[in-house]
């Protein structure tokens, strides 16, 4: 088909930004997973990671705890463009729903990365401090325990239906409708990958197993970005232009 200059040239423009937030992506991903062996990070094994993370999380310094936080928010910016990359690669099946999966996967990472990872920060300190606490104070510290496990729960379960629904859009976007991917891209949707990957890192012993666990999600989506950057690393003009 042939092409104007104006049009050749936004072409060339879109798959600049293609490369560059799939690239962003994979550094959201790493981020994250910093932060997360910031927060709990060890050599254990996968199946202790309920019991050890905690531990982790109520003697490590506050300067650590706070970095891991910190990180959180940040992590979320970087993943907000890298879904960017998403957007431009599913829109040629639609901007409409395109850019419902943006959205929902967006509001699912502010969400997560942004105030429920950072939220761990209240929840070692708050572990740190059971430690010191007088029979005559426990009452008081198990409600306030309570409540904020209720207020992180909240923050995941409000994510995971966001994140849901993002997924089931781009799961149709791709079998069923013509993107800028092969349908075995499906193989790659991170938020399946999310549910697939905690019961398997659950069975990995220790050096390596309990920071996969831990680190699961941020895992999903770096093997998301890094197929999808190589694979559009090229052909997104091709597909374009024809």
């Amino acid at each position: 088909m042939f092409l104007s200059r104006d049009n050749y040239s936004q072409i060339i423009k879109e798959h600049k930004i293609l490369r560059i937030t799939g690239c962003i992506g994979i550094v959201a991903a790493l981020t994250g997973f910093t932060a997360d062996w910031f927060l709990y990070g060890g050599f254990y094994g996968g199946a202790e990671f309920g019991t050890v993370s905690r531990e982790i999380m109520g003697r490590i310094s506050n300067a650590r705890l706070m970095t891991g936080g910190l990180l959180g928010p940040i992590e979320a910016g970087f993943y907000i463009i890298g879904f960017w990359h998403m957007f431009l690669a599913l829109k040629p099946g639609g901007k409409i729903p395109a850019a419902i999966t943006f959205g929902g996967l967006s509001w699912a990472v502010i969400l997560g990365s942004g105030a429920y990872h950072s939220s761990f920060v209240f929840r070692g300190l708050l572990l740190r401090a059971q430690n010191t606490i007088t029979d005559q104070q426990f009452e008081g510290f198990r409600l306030l325990t309570a409540d904020t496990l209720q207020y992180m729960h909240l923050l995941y379960n409000v994510m995971f239906v966001t994140g849901l629904a993002a997924t089931v859009i781009f799961l149709w976007l791709i079998l069923f409708r013509k993107t800028y991917y092969p349908r075995w891209m499906v193989l790659f949707v991170p938020t399946l990958w999310v549910l697939v990957l905690p019961p398997i890192t659950r069975h990995i012993p220790a050096p390596l197993g309990g920071m996969l666990h831990g680190g699961s999600m941020n895992l999903s989506f770096l093997l998301y970005f890094t197929v999808s950057t190589l694979l559009l690393w090229k052909s997104g003009t091709e597909t374009e232009s024809e």
